[in-house]
């Protein structure tokens, strides 16, 4: 067996992860499950009216599966790659500490960074939202998340050719390939990778027409 069949996860396992994840995310949830607040909220609670209060669904389905909510936020795991970055470029003989003044230019360099990224990701996550249908809020439920096909076939659409680079989504597609494998189902789903040939030869196309353009004019305003 090679090295890369070893290293495919097999599906039984991604599903019981999925489904763990739901778990977890069911047992973070606000007032769920939680005995010991239950008991007390008699106790804490203020005199509220007595109209009936309906309870928010908590199952909303988001376009992505459901993951446990990670104990770092998005600019700690950006300070943590400028600093690794920092230590890349230093010698080995050197020590892998960053001094007080490397310490201030990783603080400034994330806050000029995290404006730009939060409006990247914003634009991503907007995109991929807008491909999942409006459905009434009594089918929220049956509808199934987007997965990482998906995920590409949207992230190399014309829509997202200013976000996301060809080459990142070769990348991206190889390892999720080489860490899950394929899926055996009677429907196939769009490969990715057409997705992305499509888009290249888009971009070809337009990398011609452009520099006929070009041709054109120089030879008009040349005369």
């Amino acid at each position: 067996m090679s090295d890369a069949a070893e290293a495919t996860v097999r599906r039984p396992l991604v599903t019981e992860v999925e489904e763990y994840s739901s778990l977890v995310r069911a047992l973070k949830t606000e007032h769920t499950l939680d005995l010991a607040a239950h008991l007390l909220e008699h106790f804490h609670e203020e005199t509220k009216p007595t109209a009936q209060l309906h309870n928010r669904d908590q199952w909303t389905r988001w376009p992505l599966p459901d993951a446990p909510l990670a104990d770092w936020d998005l600019e700690d795991e950006i300070r943590a790659i400028v600093r690794h970055w920092l230590l890349e470029k230093r010698d080995l003989e050197k020590n892998l500490d960053l001094d007080d003044a490397e310490e201030d230019y990783v603080e400034d360099l994330v806050d000029h960074l995290m404006p730009i990224l939060l409006n990247f990701l914003e634009r991503i996550l907007t995109l991929v939202h807008a491909h999942v249908f409006p459905r009434p809020p009594c089918l929220q439920d049956r509808i199934n998340p987007l997965n990482w096909r998906d995920l590409a076939n949207i992230l190399a659409s014309p829509a997202a050719e200013d976000l996301v680079d060809a080459q990142m989504l070769k990348s991206y597609v190889d390892r999720m390939e080489a860490l899950l494998g394929s899926e055996n189902r009677e429907l196939q789903e769009p490969c990715p990778r057409r997705a992305i040939d499509r888009r290249d030869m888009l971009d070809q196309r337009r990398t011609r027409r452009q520099d006929l353009y070009n041709c054109l004019m120089f030879s008009l305003f040349s005369r």
